[in-house]
């Protein structure tokens, strides 16, 4: 005659299943912060790229880097934008 309760086999089944529920919720919820963070990266170079597109057309130059550590561009600029642009995907005409 079976008194109340569970069996130790019971318990082992509905901890193993339980285990296997969390584990499939905790994979599905990092493939979402790992596609909320790649889109993330993704707006932010669409960004940089325009910002550096906007800065070619009214300039006709590329930005220079910061050759010094004051924050403002340094001497000596980069290749003119004419040279680069095709590479770089902006338009040839200015």
């Amino acid at each position: 005659m079976r008194q109340g309760g569970y069996f130790l086999l019971e318990l082992v089944v509905v901890l193993a299943v339980l285990g296997l529920m969390v584990s499939g919720v905790s994979t599905a919820y990092d493939n979402g912060n790992a596609l909320r963070e790649r889109g993330l990266a993704a707006r932010a170079g669409d960004t940089l790229r325009e910002a550096v597109r906007a800065f070619a057309l009214t300039h006709a130059r590329l930005p220079c880097p910061d050759t010094d550590g004051d924050g403002w561009e340094g001497g000596g600029g980069w290749e003119p934008v004419r040279k680069t642009s095709k590479r770089a995907g902006f338009p040839t005409a200015l």
